[in-house]
Order: C-alpha cells, then structure tokens, then sequence
C-alpha cells in the first residue's frame, strides 16, 4: 500500500513543517510506502 502525500504547502493554514513529514516518512515499511511529492518533479505510478 502507498501513502501519497500531496499539496504540501499549497495552503499555509493546513500544511504541516518539513520536519514532520521527514517523521512521517521514516515509518515507512514493506507493507506502507509513503511517498512525498515535491513541486515540479515528474512521477510514475506503475501497477504492481
């Protein structure tokens, strides 16, 4: 399963620090990959 976090930063009032989702991210595992977009990076989502 994929996490995809986007529209980081897209609104000051709902965003969430750099540090937090850095946080976040190391939780990732085998069965839960988070994966946070960043602004004018191309991304391809495969099936399987």
């Amino acid at each position: 399963m994929n996490l995809i976090i986007l529209y980081f930063g897209l609104f000051a009032y709902n965003t969430v620090n750099n540090n937090e989702l850095d946080q976040l991210k190391k939780k990732s595992s085998k069965s839960l990959q988070i994966i946070i977009l960043k602004v004018h990076v191309v991304y391809k989502i495969k099936k399987g």
